[in-house]
């Protein structure tokens, strides 16, 4: 069984990436590469990745007209990347575009939408103007989502159990906002220990600062599959 973790890569160079690298196992995770090393390295860092034998999620959250966003994930894509993401406020003209540029590629990677930002909070979404309650707008970018014909969508892992629920198996929940018992929240506001995310019907779980800022991400890393 492959593991379900995803190790959030947010450094901003090559030598803190190829020091963090060093001390995970492919084995046991896979790896996202985020707007701060992507903006600070560039594809580069993709293919540091994966000499060293990791999977790569590209997690920029594209959110762009219909043909930009369409071009953007098929250059993901051509890196060769596992899984790519967009945000689903951009719409379903724009989902259905990215679909459609990554349908024409024999060997795709997973295509995720973005619901709702796991810092966010209900305030956030009323300083928005968004007339809905948290739990109700994540359902219906996920409803959006499936309609415009994606793998799955990024949420907290407190609304997973639901979603797993009206979706059914199929489904890719990936859910950032990850934390042990043993480590701070951070800016993160949903929060879920790995055990209970994947009971609730996660998917993959999204863990960075617990790991990747610990005095030794190795030991970090095992004490979280230990835990699962």
């Amino acid at each position: 069984m492959q593991s379900p973790l995803i190790v959030a890569l947010d450094v901003d160079s090559t030598d803190r990436l190829g020091l963090i690298l060093q001390q995970l196992d492919p084995a046991m995770c896979r790896v996202k590469i985020g707007k701060e090393l992507f903006t600070a390295v560039g594809p580069r860092a993709v293919g540091l990745c994966q000499d060293a034998g990791f999977e790569v999620f590209l997690d920029l959250k594209f959110h762009d007209i219909p043909n930009t966003c369409a071009g953007a994930v098929r250059a993901a894509a051509n890196l060769g990347v596992w899984m790519v993401n967009v945000h689903c406020a951009g719409g379903r003209s724009m989902m259905q575009a990215a679909r459609a540029a990554l349908s024409e590629l024999s060997h795709p990677p997973l295509l995720i939408g973005v619901t709702v930002l796991t810092s966010m909070q209900q305030s956030d979404l009323d300083d928005l103007g968004v007339d809905r309650r948290l739990d109700a707008q994540v359902d219906q970018m996920t409803a959006l989502a499936v309609a415009s014909g994606l793998d799955g969508v990024v949420c907290s892992a407190q609304e997973a159990e639901r979603l797993r629920a009206v979706h059914g198996p199929s489904l890719c929940l990936v859910t950032p906002g990850i934390r042990p018992l043993w480590a701070p929240n951070n800016d993160q506001a949903r929060v879920v220990a790995p055990s209970d995310a994947l009971a609730a019907g996660a998917t993959y779980l999204v863990i960075g600062r617990p790991i990747t800022e610990s005095e030794n991400p190795r030991r970090a890393l095992h004490r979280i599959v230990d835990e699962l």
